[in-house]
């Protein structure tokens, strides 16, 4: 099953570099909204765990730091977030 983020600008990934190593990558922009984690563009799958590597609801998520698995045209992100 497809799931579908938000409609949003085009430009969902934004680009990160690591200075030391000279790489950089992209990754797909999420923002925090009443307590649940919501990428800003399509995706086809998106899980939520917390620190201690178990799956969680995203919804009604408490402060805290999160990782989150994201398939995005056929990339697979995992990506940190805190909610404050």
């Amino acid at each position: 099953m497809m799931r579908v983020a938000p409609p949003s600008d085009s430009n969902c990934l934004i680009s990160t570099s690591w200075l030391a190593s000279g790489l950089e990558q992209s990754a797909p922009r999420v923002e925090v909204r009443d307590g649940a984690i919501v990428p800003l563009c399509e995706y086809e799958q998106m899980q939520v765990f917390n620190v201690m590597g178990q799956e969680v609801r995203n919804e009604h998520l408490p402060s805290g730091v999160y990782l989150v698995r994201l398939v995005v045209q056929g990339e697979t992100y995992t990506l940190k977030v805190v909610i404050r």
